[in-house]
């Protein structure tokens, strides 16, 4: 019975370690991307975005919401989506090559939107103009 259970936890961690290499920093991770948006990237592939934009019209692709994001460890790019409403989905691929090299990576330099897809997907769910994102 020990025996077992020491296997089972074995594949356990492996798993968790397999999972925590795909995404470039540990998640769940928050990070302020620019001075209106933060993001919170969770370990099971959740996104939300929060900001300080309040707007006038519904739906408002500027104030935030909850999508999903994945990791491209080849290309190392982060794709992040957002659906505005029913028919409005946001699509937009980062690529942020530097990182701090502290434990929480701390730090995303050189962040570029590499592309996007969705009518003002350079606005939503992020701002285009977010060259580096810090870790609150």
């Amino acid at each position: 019975m020990n025996a077992v259970a020491f296997l089972f936890a074995i594949v356990l961690a492996l798993v968790a370690t397999v999972s925590a290499a795909k995404a470039p920093f540990p998640v769940p991770a928050t990070y302020k991307v620019s001075n209106t948006h933060s993001a919170t990237f969770g370990a099971d592939g959740k996104l939300t975005v929060k900001s300080t934009i309040r707007c006038t019209r519904i739906p408002c692709h500027e104030a935030g919401g909850v999508g999903t994001w994945s990791y491209d460890a080849k290309a190392d790019t982060m794709t992040v989506r957002m659906a505005i409403n029913p028919s409005w989905t946001v699509a937009q691929t980062w690529s942020c090559p530097a990182k701090s090299r502290d434990m929480n990576v701390s730090v995303l330099g050189g962040c570029k939107l590499v592309s996007f897809s969705g009518a003002q997907a350079d606005k939503a769910p992020l701002p285009a103009n977010a060259p580096t994102w810090t870790r609150q």
